[in-house]
């Protein structure tokens, strides 16, 4: 038998949301089709309305360095937990699939790396026709969170079209916690106004 300092052991990834989740077991209909991905993936590409730039422009600064004061050469010796106000997107699950020409699919099963936690109670997910996942939190047709993952078959290009259909339409902004930026807004020419600390 081998014992190890819990100390020593570094977290694989620099940040995670604190926001809470709760899980509900999902039906045969509802696991159909469900997008299945790791807790820690949950809101590492998230949507924000841009009156929340300035709040989310702080939060980037404060964890960035925290991120660098804790990285270390394989990993990092502590997790920046981020708690942010995710009540203020300000848009509907009807304007988003009409925006985006898509429908709603069921809401993501999370897992950790041994078992499944279970699907996200009042989430949602959708593809749009590029590939693109979009997955979060509503309540009475209102979205509370907007986020996205990078499947296998999805690229940055496809994202960015998505985010500049929601930037000119919605205002939102798009950040992306792991590298640290956020894609503020989208010109007339297509040029992306992108933030980092």
């Amino acid at each position: 038998m081998e014992t190890i300092n819990t100390d020593n052991i570094l977290y694989s990834m620099p940040t995670i949301s604190g926001n809470k989740i709760t899980y509900v077991m999902p039906t045969r209909k509802s696991f159909t089709n469900a997008p299945q991905f790791h807790e820690d993936e949950w809101c590492q590409l998230q949507f924000f309305h841009k009156s929340q730039l300035e709040d989310i422009k702080s939060i980037l600064s404060e964890y960035k360095k925290f991120e660098l004061s804790h990285r270390r050469k394989y990993g990092w010796s502590d997790i920046y937990v981020r708690k942010v106000n995710i009540d203020n997107i300000h848009i509907s699950m009807v304007e988003l699939t009409q925006i985006l020409s898509t429908k709603t699919t069921p809401p993501p099963i999370l897992t950790t790396s041994s078992k499944p936690l279970g699907q996200v109670k009042d989430g949602f997910s959708l593809r749009t026709k590029s590939g693109v996942l979009l997955y979060g939190i509503e309540s009475n047709g209102k979205i509370k969170s907007l986020c996205s993952i990078l499947e296998s078959n999805t690229d940055n290009i496809s994202l960015t079209k998505v985010f500049n259909k929601l930037n000119r339409e919605k205002n939102l902004i798009l950040v992306d916690w792991r590298q640290q930026f956020i894609l503020v807004s989208v010109d007339s020419k297509d040029n992306i106004n992108i933030w980092n600390p």
